[in-house]
């Protein structure tokens, strides 16, 4: 059983969470290294042992220095993930380096992967370890577009919060082809207050409008 302490999301992961550094970290692993569908069972297993372990800010901290230290420098990266050394040597340099600096069950995972011949995978499994932390404290992946920069971003922020009673963490994209407003993408549903939309509607009533008699009274038309 989790006690109430375990359940509430530390200020210094929701800060992390919401952070510029690790959204374009997020988005890089997504535009740059192909998706491993099989990578969501190692995460939901290694989620599952941090929540029981209540270490889940420091796994996710090292999947991070990870992926800065090893997958984001490229001739690194090459080394372990095709193999162009023998795996008991690729062991001995990540103990050599990270052995005290990760965690034990971090640094385990790395070991399996490298047996398994998936080091590949780590870029999918902070993608899909990212996941189960929005699942479990029940936060929103919003995506806002906007013609301009919004100004008052906290603001904002705090009003989805509060109209929708949950965390959330908010993607920003600029788009001027809205002319003014912005658009909300919160999970699966789209809320679009944009005039790029209320101009689209005006001009579909136009072409749908079925005009059966029009009577000018006064000046005023009326349709019937």
């Amino acid at each position: 059983m989790l006690n109430n302490n375990e359940c509430l999301m530390s200020s210094s992961l929701r800060l992390s969470l919401k952070s510029d550094d690790t959204k374009l970290k997020l988005e890089k692993i997504k535009k740059c290294f192909k998706h491993e569908a099989m990578a969501s069972r190692y995460a939901n297993a290694l989620f599952d042992l941090a929540l029981e372990l209540n270490i889940v800010e420091t796994i996710r901290k090292d999947l991070f220095t990870i992926f800065d230290t090893l997958v984001l420098n490229e001739s690194v990266y090459s080394i372990f993930n095709q193999e162009v050394i023998e795996k008991k040597n690729q062991i001995k340099i990540l103990s050599d380096t990270y052995k005290n600096i990760i965690n034990e069950k971090t640094f385990n995972l790395i070991l399996v992967l490298i047996e398994k011949s998936r080091f590949c995978f780590i870029p999918s499994i902070i993608l899909e370890f990212e996941k189960s932390i929005y699942k479990y404290y029940n936060i929103a992946n919003v995506l806002v577009t906007t013609a301009y920069e919004i100004e008052n971003m906290e603001f904002f922020e705090a009003s989805i919060e509060k109209a929708i009673k949950r965390d959330v963490v908010i993607t920003k994209v600029l788009d001027e082809s809205l002319i003014c407003g912005f658009i909300v993408s919160i999970d699966d549903k789209v809320y679009d207050y944009s005039m790029k939309n209320e101009l689209k509607k005006i001009k579909e009533d136009i072409l749908n409008c079925d005009l059966k008699e029009a009577v000018i009274i006064d000046n005023s038309v009326f349709i019937f």
